[in-house]
């Protein structure tokens, strides 16, 4: 079983190089809004002094202690999944004497993963030494229990995408998955059958009634 997983990851592993304009803009889109938010929070923290009791520290540690989060986190186990579903290929990976989606797709998550961490490194060092993050306040007791929690995070992340992919895919037959679910439009070309759009419909109605309530 380990020659297996070996031998999926230099599959893997060299399939992500082929896509580095794609992993570019995977990593800018998980960077750009923590980025963005750290900036101007702090930005507001320092003219302020605080914000409701936030300092411009707390502000900073907490998003760069997201950047890496977010990414451990992460999966793209959807965008995997779907269209193959839609193509009809998940048939021949079903005849594999392996699961096809806690070896293959699960050791693509991984390289990718992989390789958009080595992209983060160089930038959070550099946003490190420029906005100087004290984490003094934090115990190394928290470090050590955040490791396995964000293992467990991607872990349950990666589970419920996969059920959530196989869902959508079956029903929807369309690659995507979700957005054709929420595109109030029904793009063209998307095959969505009037049961799911009315689900859709009905738990969309119930999310904002509930909102509306919390406002009050």
């Amino acid at each position: 079983m380990l020659r297996i997983f070996q031998r999926l990851w230099q599959v893997n592993w060299a399939e992500q190089w082929q896509y580095r304009a794609n992993l570019i803009m995977y990593l800018l889109y998980w960077l750009v809004s923590p980025i963005i938010y750290l900036a101007v929070w702090t930005s507001i923290a320092n003219s302020k002094g605080s914000v409701n009791g936030f300092t411009a520290n707390d502000f900073v540690t907490y998003y760069m202690t997201l950047l890496v989060v977010d990414q451990i986190t992460s999966n793209i186990t959807i965008h995997l999944l779907a269209y193959k579903i839609q193509d009809g290929t998940l048939a021949s990976e079903l005849i594999r004497p392996i699961h096809p989606v806690l070896t293959n797709t699960l050791v693509n998550n991984i390289a990718f993963k992989t390789l958009t961490i080595m992209g983060l490194v160089p930038i959070w060092i550099i946003l490190f030494f420029a906005f100087r993050p004290d984490y003094g306040h934090v115990a190394w007791q928290g470090i050590a229990l955040s490791l396995p929690a964000m293992l467990l995070g991607f872990t349950i992340g990666f589970l419920l995408s996969e059920q959530a992919s196989l869902v959508v895919g079956a029903t929807l037959f369309v690659d995507g998955g979700t957005d054709a679910i929420m595109h109030p439009m029904r793009p063209e070309g998307m095959n969505v059958p009037a049961i799911a759009m009315s689900v859709a419909q009905k738990v969309a109605g119930v999310a904002t009634k509930v909102q509306a309530m919390r406002k009050r």
